[in-house]
């Protein structure tokens, strides 16, 4: 079994190897909590986005529904000179926005401590995307045909987007924390340990990489992982190209805590609707949403049956100075994707799908279309809302999937909407290329292009 049609696998003319892609696993918000589900939400037009959950806090006293008056109070000069006071339009430390790309909770939170070693107490107050990049890690490793024996001692590196959450400062373990158990908490509740915890509970040995790039902290964190595993010259050894032949990659984010959302809803980059509109008129911001994915990438000689994608080519670069921090900046977003495809010795035309960072705002969508219009045509929303540092892998799980499912593309569907396209279900059968997003949010900008197997 292998492909019939479509364009030539990628080959490394000095090595003779690609980079393949051979197991993929997720726990995303609709239920999403495999591939197979993630897949079935989508082709019954169902998106991942519901109302906060009373069971994550309480949101009643962060709560504004008025989106000019939430955010994080502003200050001014009192006019008698008496110092600074709060301006009496704004409401102090809230948010306008209740609706967000949730896990379910039993998921999020479930876990079963024993199987990876932790006492109770020590999994209570552990970061659960800590909790859920263990569970998906494995997962992705079993999948791949790895069990607790093989993993010790595997060279097997580990490359993870993460950027944080608010779980450390939303709980109190001042009573439960004494000696030892300091360490533990500080270790729980650290972004680079993430990473780390995997390495040590299995016993890999590869290298580790922690990206918090934000937006586009799991894209980030798989160009790296592609680096490592494509060495230059087939004479390196070991002492000079550690990356070894087999890596494991996630991105993991969650919405643990009110005050990462107070800090969006002060700018106004949050949709008071609760939902990404991109490329729409009536875009307002962008939806928020969770989850934990993951793939496992190998090195390979030959054409595996079991292989799901390859990675042809990618790219990280910065945007330099641009109109601000936050700003994406069009040229060097068009050299990112150029360069990724020089890479993978592909012309625009190859390219069947492609996705932008889609945030729903007038400053980033304009700028983001402009670069790709400047080297390529497409098209791409977002249905389980931003998951950030996750974000790239739900277009893994969505690429991986949709050439060899019959499918339906019903979130193109909008009233406003700048584009009509087909939504009746179709049989896809072409074998072609995926360009992922070139994302930033003061962030590198990262691009990767690769065929369906």
């Amino acid at each position: 079994m292998g492909v019939f049609s479509g364009p030539l696998s990628p080959v490394n003319p000095l090595t003779g190897k690609t980079v393949s892609v051979m197991a993929v696993d997720c726990m995303l918000a609709g239920n999403g909590v495999s591939p197979e589900q993630y897949w079935a939400m989508l082709s019954v037009a169902t998106d991942g986005c519901r109302h906060l959950s009373s069971l994550r806090w309480d949101y009643e006293p962060y709560f504004e529904p008025n989106k000019e008056r939430a955010g994080v109070a502003r200050t001014h000069e009192d006019s008698r000179g008496c110092g600074l006071h709060l301006t009496a339009e704004v409401t102090r430390s809230k948010y306008y926005s209740n609706h967000g790309g949730f896990v379910m909770e039993e998921y999020l939170m479930g876990f079963d401590a024993t199987f990876f070693g932790f006492t109770e107490m020590q999994a209570s107050y552990m970061d659960p995307i800590q909790r859920n990049s263990l569970e998906v890690g494995y997962s992705v490793l079993s999948k791949a045909g790895w069990n607790r024996r093989r993993l010790q001692n595997a060279k097997i590196g580990v490359y993870m987007g993460n950027c944080g959450t608010d779980w450390s400062v939303t709980k109190n373990f001042s009573d439960l924390l004494q000696g030892e158990s300091m360490l533990d908490f500080m270790a729980a509740n650290s972004a680079h340990v993430a990473s780390t915890r995997i390495s040590h509970v299995f016993g890999l040995r590869g290298p580790i990489n922690c990206s918090d790039t934000a937006c586009s902290s799991s894209l980030v964190a798989t160009g790296e992982a592609h680096n490592a595993m494509r060495p230059l010259d087939p004479k390196q050894s070991d002492a000079t190209c550690s990356g070894g032949e087999h890596s494991l990659v996630l991105g993991t984010n969650a919405l643990l805590g009110p005050f990462s959302w107070i800090g969006l809803c002060g700018p106004k980059m949050l949709s008071a609707k609760g939902r990404c509109f991109t490329f729409d008129y009536g875009a307002d911001g962008f939806g928020r949403g969770e989850g934990t994915s993951g793939l496992f990438a190998e090195v390979t000689h030959k054409e595996p049956t079991e292989r799901l994608a390859i990675f042809c080519g990618t790219n990280i670069n910065q945007d330099g100075r641009s109109a601000s921090m936050t700003a994406p900046h069009g040229p060097s977003q068009q050299e990112c994707i150029r360069a990724s495809l020089k890479e993978a010795n592909v012309t625009p035309a190859d390219i069947r799908v492609a996705e932008l960072h889609g945030t729903g705002t007038a400053l980033g969508d304009p700028i983001e279309v402009g670069a790709l219009r400047g080297v390529m045509k497409c098209l791409a929303g977002k249905t389980c809302g931003e998951t950030r540092s996750g974000a790239f892998f739900c277009f893994v799980l969505y690429s991986t999937y949709s050439p060899t499912s019959c499918s339906q593309r019903p979130h193109t569907r909008s009233p406003k909407a700048a584009f009509v396209l087909e939504t009746s279900f179709t049989r896809s059968e072409f074998l072609g290329f995926f360009r992922p997003p070139t994302w930033t949010f003061g962030a590198p900008s990262a691009c990767s292009a690769g065929p369906r197997e």
